[in-house]
């Protein structure tokens, strides 16, 4: 829960893997996960992984359309605008259109193009029709608080 959080609070990154972890199976977004955290530890260590890293979007104008769409489907989560704690942590840009499923596609194959922030892996310009995350190695500050209901 991130109700009484302010300006100048610092948001913990892991809290994704930490969620996974003590739901375990019966979160709808395991299996997903742990296919997403193979591909990664096999084939792209070099990237922050989405276990223990913390979520920021790209684009101020995705974060408010998604946060309005999850808060109109009962999450009552908050928006904050926020900087990485470390300037030189770790970071990865992906498409969230990029992670399983997908129209059918092969999960692997979809999970490279996350980590490979593929942008026409399939056959449309990802930077027009999909969010873009940013995935942090390290905590995030809050320097503006955008929706407090």
């Amino acid at each position: 829960d991130d109700q009484g959080l302010k300006m100048g609070d610092v948001i913990e990154h892991g809290r994704w893997g930490r969620i996974l972890g003590e739901i375990g199976e019966r979160h709808e977004q395991f299996d997903r996960e742990r296919i997403v955290e193979q591909v990664r530890a096999s084939e792209f260590p070099h990237k922050p992984s989405r276990l223990t890293g913390s979520f920021a979007f790209a684009r101020f104008e995705h974060a408010d359309n998604f946060h309005e769409w999850r808060w109109n489907h009962g999450s009552k989560q908050h928006l904050y605008e926020v900087v990485p704690v470390d300037p030189n942590a770790l970071y990865h840009l992906g498409f969230m259109l990029c992670l399983p499923p997908f129209m059918g596609l092969e999960p692997l194959a979809v999970c490279r193009a996350y980590w490979n922030s593929d942008r026409h892996v399939f056959g449309i310009d990802l930077v027009q029709e999909s969010y873009q995350e940013i995935v942090y190695d390290c905590p995030l500050e809050i320097i503006r608080v955008c929706h407090e209901q």
